[in-house]
């Protein structure tokens, strides 16, 4: 059986995950982001980073 690591280096696609202008809003005054924009590149990594319960996993 083939790994996972074994068919991404038989791959040569480049794999990117982009957020385009992301907004959370709890109501129309409470905006928790506004025009949020991140692109994530192959063989990038990136962390999250805050105190516990400011909403990273939110």
């Amino acid at each position: 059986m083939l790994s996972y690591l074994n068919l991404m280096k038989r791959s040569n696609k480049m794999a990117t995950i982009t957020f385009n202008n992301i907004v959370n809003k709890y109501d129309e005054t409470n905006i928790a982001v506004e025009n949020f924009n991140l692109e994530i590149r192959d063989k990038e990594f990136i962390v999250l980073v805050g105190p516990s319960g400011c909403g990273k996993s939110t």
